[in-house]
């Protein structure tokens, strides 16, 4: 049995919540403050189910919902999108209940509360959402797991043991017996459809409990190596066996398994832990260090050294409170398996350089040299393509140091996350999930920095923004500040006629660079990379003025 409050909620509901709000890493919704009442607010329809009207019958989540996240649902339709929303934002604001409900406390419902008295109060007592709002799965699984169901007597033959049917019981006695060990009220009570999806994933032939994975440990396809927890898992959170035993699955195991005690040392989302990349992508490993957590006023996020002896790069919208904060070198597991955390340095945050919220990147400097220890990135300022193989370093949710390989799914997309000032956005489809804003994107190949990453779905791929386009603003407010930067080998300096500042157009901006830097060798306004910035760098530009590119 439980005995005491868990993260299970938050975890079920902050998967679901970032599939259904979509973009992740912008700057949070300010929830729990006033809201204007749109209209259409209050409904006539529950807010937690999709019904024909607009709006919904609680004016505050009414006007959350509508307000912050999607007008649609106060204007045209209350759908299943809006009950869901309401669902992940409204919690404790129902009227004062007192159980019983009207409804099984073993099957999900739209009403507070549920049938039994006693195992009513146990479950809301632990969590009130149960009978603030509605009695949803996680409800359910609390009441299986915490709620006395009586005897369970014996497994009785009443149908098939895949199906779900009214009857305790089912007809295959070595299944029935095992599944009602874990969950007796499969044979006090009926074999309903948790009864049948645990009997699926133990005792089919396509089984997924057990598997080969550590119930303690992210990163299994489904499933885990002890068949009374991962079916207690999956019956609480389905995903974990149909789709990853990810960090929720094992904080989900430590609540609901005995003797299952989380490991403290993995990255988000199952990711692979950096320690590995030292045998696999010694180049990757190498630039492994460079990359470290930031915890500020912003929340946790990753950042890493752009510029010598202590320029550092993150997310704009990382940067609220930056001041003071800190940035986390070393957070890092020592083993590739099995490892504790490595002993860490921190270095403090002195000063906010700049920060563009159109592009969503920050400059700032932290304290003493954390280059000469940690050293730099190598920049490639130039756009990359589509397919191009890439990876990326992160501290995903606050976690220890991972890494994800993928690949660049598309360029020049029209500002999907940041604020409407680039339209050269790049797809990624490595990891993007709270915690990994800022999290530089290499170049698999040449293993130079290409992009940052912003914004995405959790444990899933997202957008970033390339460093062509931070550059072509952000190479000389870091070299006037003293930074040294160190450009990629291999970078593609000029891939486009008269465009030297990376943007893939040629303007005002690339004129300026080449009158910027006339006569010197700066390779800011060479555009024919001859070492000198001339005439010749001069006409080329004037030639070509006015291209775009993107758009050839």
């Amino acid at each position: 049995m439980i005995q005491s409050m868990s993260p299970l909620r938050a975890i079920s509901r902050s998967r679901h919540l970032a599939i259904v709000l979509g973009l992740m890493g912008l700057a949070p919704f300010a929830f729990g403050q006033a809201h204007d009442v749109p209209d259409g607010c209050p409904g006539s329809g529950s807010c937690y189910e999709a019904h024909g009207g607009t709006g919904c019958d609680n004016e505050e989540c009414c006007a959350i919902v509508c307000e912050e996240i999607d007008p649609f649902c106060c204007s045209v339709e209350w759908d299943d999108l809006c009950a869901v929303m309401a669902d992940q934002l409204c919690t404790d604001l129902g009227e004062e209940f007192e159980c019983p409900g009207p409804d099984s406390c073993y099957t999900t419902h739209s009403t507070r509360g549920c049938n039994n008295p006693d195992c009513c109060e146990t479950v809301c007592d632990f969590d009130e959402f149960c009978c603030a709002n509605y009695w949803d799965e996680v409800c359910v699984a609390l009441a299986r797991e915490m709620c006395d169901v009586g005897d369970a007597g014996f497994c009785t033959p009443n149908g098939d043991c895949y199906t779900a049917n009214p009857t305790p019981g089912c007809n295959n006695a070595e299944c029935c017996e095992t599944i009602c060990e874990i969950d007796p009220f499969c044979c006090a009570v009926r074999w309903d459809d948790l009864c049948a999806q645990s009997a699926v994933w133990i005792c089919s032939p396509a089984d997924q409990c057990p598997t080969q994975f550590p119930c303690d440990s992210p990163g299994g396809p489904g499933g885990c190596n002890d068949p009374i927890c991962c079916a207690r898992v999956c019956a609480a959170d389905y995903f974990c066996c149909q789709t990853e035993w990810d960090v929720g699955c094992v904080e989900i195991a430590a609540l609901l398994c005995d003797g299952v005690v989380p490991q403290t040392c993995f990255p988000a989302c199952g990711k692979q832990n950096v320690e590995c990349l030292a045998e696999s992508d010694p180049a990757a490993y190498e630039n492994r260090t460079f990359v470290g957590r930031l915890q500020s006023g912003g929340g946790s996020c990753t950042a890493w050294i752009i510029a010598e002896p202590n320029i550092l790069m993150t997310n704009e919208h990382c940067s609220g409170g930056i001041v003071n904060g800190q940035v986390i070198f070393n957070d890092e597991c020592s083993a590739c398996v099995n490892g504790e955390p490595k002993q860490t340095e921190s270095f403090r945050v002195t000063e906010l350089i700049f920060a563009n919220p159109d592009l969503d990147y920050a400059i700032f400097r932290v304290q003493g040299d954390p280059a000469s220890t940690y050293g730099v990135a190598s920049i490639d300022p130039t756009l990359p393509s589509i397919g191009d193989p890439i990876y990326e370093l992160h501290h995903g949710a606050g976690a220890v140091k991972g890494a994800d390989y993928g690949n660049v799914t598309s360029i020049d997309e029209p500002g999907v996350c940041a604020g409407g000032g680039t339209d050269i956005e790049i797809g990624i489809d490595t990891i993007s999930i709270g915690g990994s804003s800022g999290s530089p994107l290499f170049n698999a190949n040449s293993h130079c920095v290409i992009g940052i990453c912003h914004c995405g779905f959790e444990c899933g791929g997202g957008w970033g923004i390339p460093i062509s386009a931070i550059m072509a603003e952000a190479q000389g407010i870091i070299e006037g500040a003293g930074g040294v930067l160190n450009f990629c080998a291999t970078a593609r300096l000029n891939p486009c006629e008269g465009d030297n500042d990376g943007d893939f157009r040629v303007t005002f901006n690339d004129l300026n660079r080449v009158l910027d830097w006339w006569g010197t060798a700066r390779p800011m306004g060479d555009v024919n990379n001859d070492q000198v910035v001339d005439f010749v760098d001069l006409n080329i530009v004037l030639d070509n003025f006015g291209r775009n590119c993107l758009g050839n």
